[in-house]
């Protein structure tokens, strides 16, 4: 009779229970927190590279088009690049200005042309897109005009 009524009364966590359950999921969080992080910076820079791709490949496009009759270009500054129209890099009129993630940079090239009517480029370049010191991706544009990506 007095073991019912102390197993009637024990429903429920300890207070042990409750600070080992809080410490091991701790733990884990801690744990999984790096993998979490380096996801997310891979994520961030896949991203951005195919966003540039596609935007050089549109840009392209409207070179080949003749939109505006008038040659399309890229231009890559600081933490961000500008889609523009117009027969040099330097003169051109910009149509859009694309700003990159906080820690992703471009090294390379700093201006891509395409003339109008043909697309093509006139020499080949490289961009690299770096996210820190040991991430990169590579877009090349050849003197043909092809726009590839490789890690």
């Amino acid at each position: 009779m007095i073991t019912d009524y102390y197993k009637a009364n024990m429903i429920g966590f300890t207070v042990v229970e409750l600070m080992v359950v809080v410490s091991l999921l701790t733990l884990f969080s801690a744990l999984a927190a790096p993998f979490g992080i380096e996801f997310y910076r891979e994520q961030a820079l896949e991203e951005e590279t195919q966003t540039l791709a596609n935007n050089l490949k549109i840009t392209q496009s409207r070179a080949m088009a003749g939109k505006d009759n008038i040659a399309w270009g890229i231009e890559f500054l600081q933490g961000e690049y500008v889609i523009f129209r117009g027969s040099t890099c330097e003169e051109g009129e910009t149509y859009r200005t694309v700003q990159l993630r906080g820690g992703i940079e471009t090294e390379g090239a700093s201006c891509i042309l395409f003339e109008k009517g043909t697309g093509d480029p006139g020499a080949s370049a490289e961009i690299t897109v770096k996210y820190g010191e040991d991430r990169s991706r590579i877009i090349n544009v050849t003197e043909g005009g092809v726009i590839e990506t490789t890690q």
